[in-house]
């Protein structure tokens, strides 16, 4: 299989908030998207999956932020093997 690197800027309504998952150090986020685009100079390979619906892998630390279900939220993403998504370290933000 090959790796490819890839980055999708990604706007949506958050859904749900866990603390852990199934990777160590990160938890997850559940993300109704609303809105996706392409980073500058990298591949998106999530666009065309018109997934609804997203969990998101992100790392620990990051989900102290006072993060509210129904909150707007940007984040920059990769798609990883086995189709996990990834936050891209301190790229999470509220909006609105």
């Amino acid at each position: 299989m090959q790796i490819i690197e890839n980055r999708t800027h990604v706007e949506g309504l958050l859904q749900h908030v866990e603390a852990n998952s199934d990777i160590v150090g990160f938890g997850t986020l559940e993300l109704a998207v609303r809105h996706t685009a392409p980073v500058g100079g990298m591949a998106d390979l999530f666009s065309a999956r018109s997934a609804q619906v997203v969990r998101v892998y992100v790392p620990q630390i990051e989900l102290t932020h006072h993060l509210k279900i129904g909150q707007n939220v940007e984040l920059v993403i990769r798609l990883a093997p086995q189709d996990r998504v990834f936050a891209q370290p301190d790229t999470l933000h509220t909006t609105g």
